[in-house]
């Protein structure tokens, strides 16, 4: 496994405890600075690793198409100002929002009860995304799937510079 491979890994298992301790402001708070963190190393430590001047060439080349995307732009954007924050001016602290739900349902039965609902988002993500929520979990997912996919691609093309 490459060192890439495991940042991703550290990202991953952020999220997972993040979401496993939902209601949990501090622990989730921790998590995502983590996830922030960790998911920006991926790109840093997997330009380390791009050592072939094809993969290296590749790798900026990726990168660039990504960050101009108007899909994945925004997100690289955000995560990476938000990466800037927590490790040079201070902490991303998601906001905890309770609603209560409308229109709930039971067995496809609609009755008048009325859970609360909780969830985490990021204030400043309405700058990147506007009309959108901004969910935490959401967005950290969408996240770690564009990583993903880098890492899947970037990996392939790093057996196809290696093999003699």
């Amino acid at each position: 496994m490459t060192e890439t491979e495991l940042k991703l890994r550290d990202a991953e298992i952020q999220l997972q405890l993040a979401m496993a301790n939902s209601g949990n402001d501090e622990l989730v708070r921790s998590c995502v600075n983590s996830l922030i963190s960790a998911g920006r190393s991926v790109t840093f430590v997997m330009q380390a690793e791009s050592s072939h001047p094809a993969l290296e060439q590749w790798y900026r080349a990726r990168m660039s198409t990504l960050a101009s995307s108007p899909d994945s732009g925004p997100l690289l954007q955000f995560f990476n100002e938000a990466r800037v924050h927590s490790i040079h001016k201070g902490v991303v602290s998601p906001e905890q929002l309770t609603t209560r739900a409308v229109d709930f349902k039971i067995n496809g039965v609609l009755t008048t009860a009325r859970p609360t609902v909780t969830f985490y988002r990021f204030n400043e993500a309405s700058r990147y995304f506007p009309g959108r929520s901004g969910g935490v979990f959401r967005m950290c997912e969408e996240y770690l799937s564009l990583l993903r996919t880098l890492t899947r691609e970037w990996l392939a093309k790093r057996a196809e510079c290696t093999t003699p």
